[in-house]
């Protein structure tokens, strides 16, 4: 067998982990998406670091990752949105391909609010942003793939929509388990509640007859939070379930970060953590 290379990594492994995991692509679906995706940079006044890894139980079956995120900076330049999405892996072949779509377009539904309308309505303002959406998810899927019910784009999303200015009300929406958190004083703090039960039991998703009875939304104050992430279900299991892999990030999203660093900081083990991992970490200005 041929030497495998892979680079160093600081980050921690928790508990007992398995070596020897089959790294297999999944060469025939023309829906793939990359095992590793990642960006970081200024997005008007912001600082965004995004990374989307394939899960390891993914990857040992030769499946393409489930998971998606986008960003925009709003049309007057006045709001930052982000979203983040999963897949549900009961249609492996394509619900990656509804959080793609989801993500992107939801994002440009967003971008294409003005901030006073937005402020004056929040509610409102998501749920029609979120109405389109579907909507447009809808289209691209039938003509892209005839005659394909909904469950094969099926995906869980969280989005967020970020005034710029210190004090400004954020809105932060989901449809099922992905989920929010906010750092503050190297502590991760939840958006939504979770329950006693796994996040990953799915409640909801899209797209879907009735968006607006599945959407969640949560109004917050930043105030002197250091940043807002978004997350799926995998990463937000292990923050909310392991406290190192929780001060880990923490302390990692301390500080901003670039394109590589963030994806490294994802590359934590865990037992049992097999599922992709997607994050979008904004820094306020």
């Amino acid at each position: 067998m041929r030497e495998l290379r892979e680079l160093s990594t600081l980050a921690p492994t928790v508990g007992e982990v398995t070596d020897g995991f089959s790294l297999l692509l999944d060469a025939e679906n023309a829906w793939r998406l990359p095992a590793v995706c990642a960006d970081a940079g200024a997005v008007g006044p912001f600082w965004l670091a995004a990374a989307s890894l394939s899960g390891l139980g993914h990857l040992q079956h030769g499946r393409t990752g489930q998971d998606s995120y986008s960003f925009a900076l709003a049309a007057d330049g006045a709001a930052m949105i982000v979203a983040v999405a999963d897949g549900l892996g009961s249609r492996p072949a394509t619900a990656q391909a509804g959080a793609v779509l989801l993500t992107r377009l939801l994002c440009l539904r967003l971008a294409g609010l003005s901030t006073p309308e937005v402020l004056a309505a929040p509610e409102d303002a998501m749920v029609t942003a979120l109405r389109a959406a579907n909507d447009d998810v809808r289209w691209y899927r039938d003509e892209i793939m005839p005659g394909a019910p909904d469950g094969d784009l099926a995906t869980t999303l969280a989005f967020a929509w970020i005034p710029v200015g210190p004090g400004q009300e954020v809105i932060v929406g989901r449809v099922g388990d992905c989920a929010a958190v906010t750092l503050a004083n190297r502590e991760l703090s939840p958006v939504f509640p979770h329950g006693d039960g796994p996040l990953n039991i799915v409640q909801a998703a899209l797209p879907c007859d009735e968006p607006d009875k599945a959407l969640e939304l949560v109004s917050l104050r930043l105030g002197g939070e250091d940043a807002l992430s978004l997350m799926t279900d995998g990463l937000a299991e292990d923050v909310q379930n392991s406290p190192a892999i929780r001060e880990w990030l923490a302390a990692s999203w301390s500080v901003r970060c670039g394109p590589h660093q963030m994806t490294d900081i994802l590359r934590y083990r865990r037992k049992g953590s097999h599922d992709d991992r997607t994050a979008v970490v904004v820094w306020l200005p």
